[in-house]
């Protein structure tokens, strides 16, 4: 099946750090892209996130894509206060995700666009990971997204 090997990237959790207290943070990450109309939007760095119910994207990385603007809403995570919401466009993006050997998409997908740069990329559940099949096994360093080729897989590098 064609697969996208993940960046596991693992260090300390600075908030439990500040208090004395050593513990290891670990994140998932892969580069992602977006369909433009001159093509496709430069590749950067995402946050695979399974509590993320669609992905997010900051104003600069979807300012220069194709969007279909269904809504204007206003999100939130586990803190619900006011001044902790964004407001957000829910749309449908076409995005592509890559390592260094294989490339998956396009994918059609829900998305949250941010009005700010002033948050974290997200590749959230709906329409990717619900989609894909998910592998992790950080203990020895392993994390990929395959599919059964419902989507195209072209390689990265000549």
């Amino acid at each position: 099946m064609p697969r996208v090997t993940l960046e596991i990237f693992r260090g300390p959790y600075k908030p439990a750090l500040a208090s004395g207290i050593q513990i290891e943070s670990c994140r998932l990450l892969t580069d992602l892209s977006l369909r433009s109309t001159g093509g496709w939007t430069v590749f950067r760095p995402a946050i695979v996130d399974t509590g993320a119910p669609v992905s997010l994207l900051p104003r600069r990385v979807w300012q220069s894509a194709e969007v279909h603007a269904l809504s204007r809403i206003q999100v939130g995570g586990a803190v619900r206060k006011p001044e902790c919401m964004l407001n957000v466009t829910l749309a449908v993006v076409v995005f592509a995700i890559r390592d260094a050997v294989s490339q998956l998409g396009p994918i059609e997908a829900h998305a949250l666009l941010s009005d700010t740069d002033d948050c974290p990329m997200l590749l959230g559940m709906r329409g990717i990971l619900s989609d894909l099949i998910l592998h992790t096994d950080v203990s020895s360093g392993e994390a990929y997204l395959e599919t059964a080729s419902l989507l195209t897989t072209i390689p990265t590098r000549p």
